[in-house]
């Protein structure tokens, strides 16, 4: 499932992905990939995420859902607010309270520099 796509310096288009499930995901950056448990995606998606609004359900597209550990559920939506020009991809994480919703590029970022620090190249 793509959460973010970026430009790099040389000026290809870059995709990161979340893969797997359960316990068990897969951080794809481009070429590399590293391990990250489903808990500490739920952690970085509830610490940069807000509770959604209902209604924004009606009004999104689904681009994709991971199962994360336990019975929580990790959906990727696309969504045009308003004042946006371009849809914005939210990550939202369903576990049994109010859904909570996160920009894809924050929580890519954020899982992007725990992986770093996890393998020391940050």
């Amino acid at each position: 499932m793509i959460i973010d796509e970026r430009i790099d310096p040389d000026g290809a288009v870059v995709a990161t992905s979340l893969e797997g499930g359960g316990d068990v995901m897969f951080l794809r950056d481009g070429p590399t990939a590293v391990t990250l448990s489903g808990a500490v995606v739920a952690a970085v998606v509830t610490r940069y995420g807000h509770e959604l609004d209902p209604d924004a359900y009606g009004r999104a597209d689904e681009r994709g859902a991971l199962l994360l550990d336990g019975n929580r559920r990790l959906r990727a939506l696309s969504f045009r607010a308003g004042v946006d020009v371009e849809p914005r991809l939210y990550l939202v994480l369903e576990d049994g309270g109010p859904p909570i919703a996160a920009l894809g590029r924050e929580v890519a970022g954020a899982l992007r520099h725990l992986a770093a620090r996890a393998s020391g190249t940050a």
